[in-house]
């Protein structure tokens, strides 16, 4: 697990090889690159029949409203940009650039495709790709196939339960784009059962999708507050947080492997890094260490003591469970490291080591490892470790979201979900 000066390691050693001038005219070709798949938002593009909630959705994702509703506007690109502006490409060619995000007047150029850039902390990570087609199976199609070539990951929009029209067109995605593809139910508030619906989904076309979703989309929407920051639980509610998760999680996978790349092209090339003089304060690196092994104990019931014989009727009995002393032992184990780690961090923040950003990335990486950690150490009957399982991937989904808010408190989010995680194991190593 990297921390936060280990996170970018290898991009860093990447970049003093480019700049070393000491790589061949294709090495550093090669280098160059590398360095283009880390930096590059991935491309994300929102597919689906019109009026199958992709404005909605788009809105959802860049965190602000970039199309208001009622507006006829033709497929758009949003990409990050140091200031809202807007290149519309009109029928006869030319680009017109109108600053600002005032769409209206977009639209009123009957332009034939969008550019717009807008400084949104989303669209660093991710740019997006509406679609925009007639609702024909051979213009949707044709679309698709468009889109499959500008994209990474691939959102289909459904509100009609993946109808026959939908998987005709869909079928002709390359498998590329269907192994990186998400099928988003729409408008789910309309739809009762979202879970039974998604679940019917799952199990009749989960093959042809990565993964199957359902959102609320207008309430994951409305769980965004004015002042940046997030109603987590009403976006979990929504669906929203496990679309934006879902997103997030491919994002970081494409990368890892683009960084995987680059320590492999560094390794051939036998790069050594410039040594650098040593920090006041080294952020402690959280790794997973070996799990005490112990012999699988199921957890114990400790109920309350019986009701006296005096008392004719039955009393309830209270169940408490308890963690199993396998998985104790790996909560202690992780508690520690997350001890080290909040010390490192408040070390290296009162010091002015460390901004927000490194902060965030660290939290992320430590909520990452513990999740990984849990899930793969203690007793597998052991119902308390289930419950901290889920709540360390709950945790990791917070997490990602967190890096999208654009409020003043996401360091401090951030670190509080870290103390949080700490308190809930403690606690139950203590019961």
């Amino acid at each position: 697990m990297t921390t936060a000066t280990g996170t970018g390691h290898v991009d860093q050693e990447l970049r003093e090889a480019i700049a070393s001038a000491a790589l061949s005219d294709a090495l550093l070709t090669r280098a160059k690159g590398i360095m283009a798949q880390i930096e590059r938002p991935v491309r994300l593009a929102v597919l689906g029949l019109p009026g199958s909630g992709k404005t909605t959705l788009i809105n959802l994702l860049a965190g602000a409203t970039v199309v208001p509703a009622g507006l006829r506007l033709p497929s758009m690109q949003l990409t990050h940009g140091m200031q809202p502006l807007v290149k519309c490409t009109l029928p006869d060619g030319d680009v017109q650039i109108v600053d600002g995000l005032n769409m209206a007047d977009v639209a009123a150029l009957n332009p034939i495709f969008l550019n717009v850039e807008l400084p949104l902390p989303a669209l660093a990570k991710i740019s997006m790709l509406e679609v925009v087609a007639k609702a024909s199976v051979e213009e949707q199609s044709r679309a698709l196939m468009w889109a499959s070539k500008r994209s990474d990951i691939a959102l289909w929009c459904s509100e009609n339960m993946f109808d026959e029209a939908e998987q005709n067109i869909w079928s002709v995605a390359p498998d590329e784009t269907q192994d990186h593809g998400l099928m988003v139910l729409t408008k789910s508030d309309r739809m009762g059962d979202m879970r039974r619906r998604v679940d019917h989904l799952t199990a009749k076309h989960g093959y042809a999708f990565k993964r199957v979703l359902g959102i609320d989309a207008q309430s994951a929407i409305q769980a965004r507050r004015k002042d940046g920051s997030v109603d987590k639980e009403a976006l979990r509610a929504s669906g929203g947080l496990a679309l934006i998760s879902a997103i997030l999680k491919d994002v970081d996978f494409g990368r890892q492997a683009a960084r995987d790349q680059a320590e492999v092209f560094l390794h051939q090339i036998d790069y050594e890094p410039a040594p650098a003089p040593a920090p006041a304060h080294t952020l402690k690196a959280v790794a997973p260490k070996t799990p005490v092994v112990a012999p699988v104990i199921a957890a114990p019931i400790v109920a309350s003591k019986p009701a006296p014989v005096s008392v004719p009727a039955a009393q309830p009995v209270v169940v408490k469970l308890t963690l199993a002393e396998e998985s104790k032992a790996v909560c202690v184990e992780a508690v520690g490291e997350l001890e080290a780690q909040n010390e490192a961090l408040a070390q290296a923040l009162i010091q002015g080591q460390v901004d927000g950003e490194e902060v965030l990335a660290t939290c992320l990486d430590t909520i990452g490892w513990l999740s990984d950690y849990l899930s793969n150490n203690g007793a597998a009957n052991d119902p308390v470790m289930q419950d901290l399982r889920e709540t360390s991937m709950d945790a990791s989904d917070l997490m990602q979201l967190i890096e999208l808010e654009t409020g003043d408190t996401m360091t401090t989010d951030a670190l509080s979900l870290m103390v949080q995680l700490r308190e809930e194991m403690q606690a139950q190593i203590a019961a």
